[in-house]
């Protein structure tokens, strides 16, 4: 039978184990919320031991909200790449310009203005707010989500709105009773659920409210939370080509929307169902700079997005005619206007310059071997 616990009595046991256990991070301790922010940011879908290196060499390089709002857009690219989602890069460095231009560099404490900036949702507000200036706030994520249904044996579904209004009422009732320490009780929360109570084969013995949990009690723990299940993600198929004339190669800049925005990356096709239909649209892209892809691929990888898989397939593609590229370094490529319009012949010694997404960066490492 559980042992009823008041939330004041959840907290206290909670923050007792966190104090034993909890791990030590680079971002752990600060009051700073520029720290706390970015490493929230960073933590967004990426594992912690991922993030660690990333958030070292970022504020080392950036380590101020004035020295971030002051950087140029390539410089956070650069310090960024390989960890992906890079949308969250840009939104921190723009909402980092925000605060520099309306908020004198000085980060908000409150809750509702923090929420404004971009990149932010209710659960980084919370977790700023909390873990920062020490308000008594929410920060519900999928760990939180996890642990609060678990321990209360909570039936509603954490995709509706009523499931996740479930939740954040048990949330806020902790934190109202929270030994006066709300940023602690914040990662306490996140910190159970990545170290114990997992989404596979939880650690129940060395969780802290195993006595009360309800989930425990009815030997169930890995049916919780309740939810919908996941769409399969779909497959898409991607056609890269490279072209060297000179010793310099083509590099392309993606749009300011979708997928790797700002980025450079090969020529490449848009998403196709299918191999031949992406070679077809990347020999469409090339014929007029007279380069025309082989039909076998040198290379090919698989990339995962949230909701998608590309299979991306490289092609080497000799230049055969069309004009011939200008002959200083990062010159604009004028041979396909209107098909190529953001492109630049790129001296190979000169590409690590260039912030690209890590599939476009281990492809383009073959370059020297062609």
């Amino acid at each position: 039978m559980t042992l009823p616990l008041t939330y004041a009595q959840a907290a206290e046991r909670l923050l007792d184990w966190y104090a034993v256990c909890g791990r030590t991070l680079p971002w752990r301790g600060s009051k700073d919320p520029y720290a706390v922010w970015v490493s929230e940011i960073m933590l967004q879908q990426t594992q912690v031991k991922t993030v660690i290196p990333y958030f070292e060499r970022f504020m080392k390089r950036f380590p101020t909200l004035t020295h971030l709002a002051r950087a140029s857009q390539e410089e956070v690219y650069r310090i960024w790449e390989g960890l992906g989602y890079y949308r969250r890069a840009s939104q921190l460095h723009e909402a980092a310009r925000i605060l520099s231009r309306d908020h004198a560099g000085i980060f908000p404490g409150d809750p509702a203005l923090i929420r404004q900036l971009p990149g932010i949702g209710d659960y980084t507000a919370g977790a700023i707010a909390s873990i920062a200036f020490d308000l008594p706030v929410a920060a519900v994520d999928g760990n939180v989500m996890r642990v609060i249904s678990r321990f209360g044996g909570l039936s509603s579904n954490i995709s509706s709105t009523a499931g996740r209004r479930e939740i954040s009422a048990e949330a806020d009732g902790l934190h109202r009773s929270g030994m006066g320490r709300p940023g602690d009780l914040t990662q306490a929360l996140m910190e159970l659920g990545a170290l114990v109570c997992t989404p596979k084969n939880p650690q129940c013995p060395g969780c802290p409210w195993q006595t009360a949990c309800m989930a425990y009690e009815l030997s169930c723990p890995e049916t919780f939370p309740v939810k919908s299940e996941k769409k399969a993600k779909t497959l898409g198929d991607v056609a890269c080509g490279v072209l060297i004339r000179e010793g310099r190669i083509l590099l392309c800049r993606r749009s300011a929307g979708g997928i790797w925005a700002n980025l450079w990356t090969l020529p490449m096709s848009n998403e196709f169902t299918g191999e031949a239909a992406a070679l077809k649209d990347l020999l469409h892209l090339l014929t007029p700079l007279g380069a025309i892809p082989s039909m076998i691929p040198i290379e090919q990888i698989r990339h995962t997005f949230t909701h998608k898989i590309w299979q991306i397939r490289v092609y080497p593609c000799p230049i055969t005619g069309g004009p011939a590229a200008e002959s200083a370094e990062g010159s604009p490529c004028e041979a396909s206007p209107g098909m190529l319009p953001d492109s630049l012949w790129i001296p190979l010694k000169q590409l690590p310059r260039y912030p690209m997404p890590a599939p476009m960066r281990k492809l383009s490492a073959l370059v020297p071997w062609l």
